[in-house]
């Protein structure tokens, strides 16, 4: 595959858990835009590293910090099935 047509190819989230994602990758997996996704950075708020000047993401950190993060619906009395 040539240069020009890998460039055209959108990126995608890979299955991999071990493989460092990029900020795209990661901000689709999380669902949120690469510019939040800076944000929680520089704050330290999400699991990242450093490869040389490369911001890079574990999928499998992400996904755990994702679900240390989740908040769980409140029953509000409505009848149950």
């Amino acid at each position: 595959m040539n240069a020009a047509k890998r460039r055209q190819m959108p990126s995608g989230i890979i299955d991999d858990p071990e493989r460092a994602l990029s900020v795209l990758d990661a901000a689709a997996l999380l669902g949120i835009s690469p510019w939040t996704l800076y944000t929680l950075v520089a704050r330290r708020r999400v699991p990242h590293f450093k490869i040389g000047s490369r911001l890079s993401f574990s999928r499998r950190e992400l996904l755990e910090w994702r679900m240390q993060h989740r908040i769980a619906p409140i029953n509000d009395g409505a009848q149950e099935a």
